[in-house]
Parts: C-alpha cells; structure tokens; sequence
C-alpha cells in the first residue's frame, strides 16, 4: 500500500499552488497525495471582508480530492498537510504527524491579515514559518523564511511571498521526509484575525506609497561605484558604528557603473576585478593602480561579482553567469590578468553572488538561486574535495531563507580561528546594507551563523548614501561599493518611447 500526504484545505482558500508544490517535492518522496477541502468555519466565515466571499475554491488540479468526508479507507495516510487554519478533531488523524505553514493557514482566497498589516506599519519584511505536530503532540519549527515586502502593490507583494511560501513548503516537508529535526517551539501561532476596516487604511496607505514610487522609477536611477579604505578587512567588517573614510574611484559615465570589487595580488601588484556595468549589461574589468580600466571577460550574457581566492600558488576568479545556468571557474592570467581556463563546476543551476571558501579539505560554494525569484533569498551550500569539482548540494539546502541575509556580499574571511561570511540586506532596497555573520557551524550535514555587525552606507563617508552589499580584501585594504541616487530624465524618455513605439 502507497503512503498518502493528506491536504486540508479551508474551502475558501487559493489552490492554485497546489500542483506546483506537488512538483517541487516529486523527487524528494515516495509519497501520493490527497486533498480535502474542510467546511468553513462560523468564525473564519465571519471575518472574510464581502469582496472575497463570493467565490468558493475551485479546484481542477492533477492531485486526487477527497469528496464526502475524511475516510482513511484503502489509503494509508502517513502525514497531514494542514493548511485550512484549524484543528485536526477527527480521532483517526490525531496520531499522525501533522504539518502547518502560518501562510497557507491564514490565506483566505486573496487575502492574507500578515501582508496586510506588515504594510499598514510599514514594515519591510514579512516572515512565516513551517512547523511540525509530532505523534507525542511535541511542535517544531521545520523552516522559516523572511521575505520582502513592497509597500505599494499588494498585489504584486502577495504574489511574491506566495511564490515565496510555496518553496519554504516544501524545504520544510523535504526536511521532514530526509529524517532533519527541527527546532522544539514552545506555543503554536494563533492565526492573526480579519479585520474589514483595515483594508481601508490599506489603500490609503498603498496610494500613498504608490505614488513616491511611481516618482522613483521615472526620474532616479542607482549609480554604483567602489571605494577603498585603508583598513584589514576584518577590522573594518567587525568593528561596530565606525565611520569609516572611503577613497571613491571616479565616477564613469551615466549610463554606466561599476561595483562588485574584489582584489588579487600579483607579483607585488594590486588587482581591482570587478563588474563594469554598461548598456544595460555586466562585464568583468580590471584596474591596476592608476591605469585605464581594462575588459577580463566578457560574454553574450551579464556578468557579475568577480569573487577571487589564492590556491595552490594560482589565483582563480568565480564570476557570476546566472543567466547562462551555470557556473564556471576561471584561472587568472598572471600578466595580462585575463580569466581563462574555464570549468564548469554546477550545471542546471542559477547561482548567484558565489563564494567559495576551503575548510577541513573541502570546498564550499556559497551562493542563491535565481530561480523562482530567489536571487535575494535562498542561499543554498555546494561541496566538493576539488576546487574544480564536481559539487554536490548539502544535506540542508536551501540552508537560510531570508531578503536581510541569506545573498553574499563579500568575500568569507578567517580571523582569529573563525569563519565570517559578509552578505546582503535587500529588505529595504536592493543592495541597502551589509551583513557579517560569524559562521558557527559548516559540515556537510550542518550550517549555522549568527549575525556580529552591519555596515550601513551612513558608516562609508562620501555621497554614496543609498545602500552598499559588497565588501572584500586586496592586501591590507578593504574594498566596499556603494551606491547614490541619480536624479536625471532618462528614465522618464526612455518609458515614454517604448509607449509610442508599443
């Protein structure tokens, strides 16, 4: 007899990921799937505001449903997916484990109270999480996740978070399937009440934040650029609420930028590789001392975030391709600087900001996955005995799930016997601060880190005041990149054209 993953569903609750998780999971379980719509509740019914009442859950999916009551019949259910928002009551499921994810129990049709207040207060993130009811009736937090929120669509901001939740779903019933604990909590989350009225406030609070962005887009743009400070890295990464005095290169043109730096150094000389963004697209360049900048690599598609390590008496750079699905390392040339002699070392992947650390005699490759819109959020771990490869995944990937930290920022660094790993925090805006972890626990069944310090763009002196997410070392010195506001009407023409030639 097959074993089943049993859905409950609130009646009016969105289906439409249902299929999607299905595939997500496939290849991780043995496992079938049924699904049941439970009756609304008087209470739930009561606190649905009337636009999103007046529609019950059609479902027309791949997965089997359940029509007339729970009956476990020939099926032998081994686990409960509950996402309905309410309690299992029936005596045939109360000794089966049971999971829950405090998105999908409180989404309500359109309507999720979570979205909805993080952007009446103004909040950039908006974080859920997955847990787990054992067979002792003991509760544990199988994963969470932290996700952006943009304030002035919550249209588009649902859709995103719901993407968001339907992978976080499925890590923490992969997590369950692979036999991975997680952590003991203490009090379930109650689900957050509906409250009509507040969908006022809500678009008064949308029309407002609506139209500063509407401004935004039209007549700013973000212009990168790279500083140095004279400073080790790990004085200038560790040491908290310093303001720190940054030489900025100068600037380029407008329709140009440059930011990602990282350094290497060749016999006694000081290499600057980094991304030089034009028209629209990256290439990797290189700066040495007060020369022109010179082109190392360039390709059909963007390239970025140039990350450089020392091996074996060889400096090797691991640019960003995420747009090709791969990932390839490339030796540095020691006289002209070229990046040659690619190897691919992960296919079918779209790895973001990679950052390769050697511990223990193994390889670890840090990077997020573009895929499914997480660029920003879901950092996933590779290791290999070469550098060259071939890399496999770890037991727990993806290992984080957070916009304020999980995307690399910089390059992993030693200081007095400990691993730091610099990051990102896109919450707020793309690229707004840098994050250092001080990494705790790395093996390839284990990872853990704890946040030590942030660089804010208010710590870089100079203009660049909008945010900053890349910090690395040349030498003694750090590089940092930061970012400014560009007033200009570019942007402004540039929509208008495309509407008249539409």
């Amino acid at each position: 007899m097959s074993e089943h993953i049993l859905i409950l569903l609130n009646e009016r609750s969105r289906t439409d990921f249902l299929d999607d998780l299905q595939q997500l999971i496939h290849s991780f379980s043995n496992h079938s799937f049924l699904l049941y719509f439970t009756p609304s509740s008087p209470e739930i019914e009561m606190g649905i505001p009337f636009p999103f009442r007046q529609f019950p859950a059609q479902y027309t999916g791949k997965i089997p449903v359940l029509n007339s009551g729970i009956s476990r019949g020939d099926f032998n259910i081994t686990l409960l997916l509950n996402l309905s928002g309410q309690h299992i009551l029936d005596d045939q499921l109360q000794n089966i484990p049971e999971i829950r994810s405090d998105f999908f129990s409180q989404l309500y049709m359109q309507y999720s109270p979570a979205i909805i207040d993080g952007i009446i207060q103004q909040q950039n993130t908006c974080s859920f999480s997955v847990t787990i009811r054992d067979k002792k009736n003991a509760h544990y937090q199988l994963t969470k996740g932290s996700f952006k929120l943009l304030n002035y669509d919550y249209k588009k901001a649902l859709e995103l978070i719901f993407l968001g939740n339907i992978q976080l779903l499925a890590d923490g019933l992969n997590r369950y399937l692979k036999n991975q604990s997680g952590n003991l909590i203490e009090n379930e989350s109650t689900p957050k009440s509906i409250n009509p009225a507040k969908l006022h406030l809500l678009k008064r609070r949308l029309n407002q934040n609506k139209f500063k962005h509407r401004i935004r887009q039209l007549f700013y743009f973000d212009k990168w650029n790279i500083g140095i400070i004279d400073a080790p890295i790990e004085e200038v990464a560790l040491q908290k609420d310093k303001i720190w005095e940054v030489k900025w290169i100068e600037e380029t043109t407008e329709s140009q930028f440059i930011a990602d730096p990282f350094g290497c150094e060749i016999d006694g000389n000081h290499i600057l590789l980094f991304e030089n963004y034009i028209n629209d697209k990256g290439k990797i360049s290189s700066k040495k001392n007060t020369e022109e900048i010179k082109t190392q690599l360039e390709l059909p598609i963007h390239l970025s975030y140039p990350y450089t390590l020392f091996y074996e008496g060889r400096w090797y750079c691991l640019p960003e391709q995420s747009a090709s699905h791969k990932l390839e390392i490339f030796q540095i040339h020691p006289i002209t600087y070229q990046l040659e002699h690619p190897v691919e070392i992960l296919s079918n992947f779209k790895a973001v900001d990679p950052s390769l650390i050697l511990k223990d005699n193994k390889w670890y490759l840090f990077c997020t996955d573009a895929s499914n819109k997480g660029a920003d959020v879901r950092l996933s771990i590779f290791i290999s005995d070469s550098i060259t490869g071939p890399y496999r995944p770890h037991q727990k990937n993806p290992v984080k799930t957070d916009i304020s930290s999980a995307r690399c920022g910089g390059k992993i660094f030693s200081h007095e016997g400990k691993l730091y790993r610099p990051s990102q925090d896109s919450s707020r805006t793309y690229g707004g601060e840098i994050v250092i972890h001080r990494i705790d626990l790395l093996d390839e069944d284990n990872f853990s880190e704890t946040e030590v310090n942030r660089i804010h763009p208010a710590h870089l002196q100079g203009n660049y005041s909008k945010g900053c997410h890349t910090l690395s070392s040349l030498g003694k010195r750090t590089l940092v990149d930061g970012k400014r506001d560009i007033f200009s009407f570019r942007n402004f023409f540039q929509k208008f054209r495309k509407k008249q030639n539409a």
